[in-house]
């Protein structure tokens, strides 16, 4: 009965929570239309659809509760980041960060192409095309394979 209870609440806050991501609503981000910059926090999805942030403090807890993560705006407008995956969001929940990209789904997500977070009282830029390419030279760097031939 219990796992009954479970999953219906389950599914009706998919269904709140997904349900702004078709309404065809003013997007009230910086930017021109399907280029945005969003500044606010990221917080849980489930906690963001009801109102509430996760308390300083207990961002583990929050870590360990939600699936999905957004940028919650200081208007109160939320955005999915369907660029990163909750384990990569997740230790900044109540971070300041800021990021810039194209809006998706209809307003409600954004296609990151830079990510920055506020630390040290300055902007430092934790993800963009750089960061990638500069990555992507040092994996090759890593896996290239040196053999010996033996004779």
């Amino acid at each position: 009965m219990m796992k009954k209870i479970a999953i219906v609440i389950s599914v009706l806050v998919f269904f709140a929570a997904y349900s702004n991501v078709f309404a065809k609503e003013k997007v009230k981000a910086e930017g021109t239309e399907g280029n945005v910059k969003v500044e606010g926090t990221i917080q849980g999805l489930l906690a963001t659809v009801n109102g509430a942030k996760c308390p300083p403090g207990d961002e583990h807890i929050c870590a360990g509760i939600e699936q999905t993560f957004v940028i919650v705006a200081d208007d109160g407008e939320w955005y999915l980041l369907p660029t990163f995956s909750a384990k990569q969001l997740s230790p900044n929940i109540n971070v300041r960060v800021r990021v810039e990209g194209t809006l998706a789904a209809e307003g409600k997500a954004i296609n990151v192409v830079i990510a920055e977070v506020f630390e040290n009282s300055q902007w430092k830029t934790v993800y963009s095309p750089e960061i990638i390419e500069e990555m992507k030279q040092r994996a090759i760097g890593w896996s290239k394979p040196t053999f010996t031939r033996k004779k």
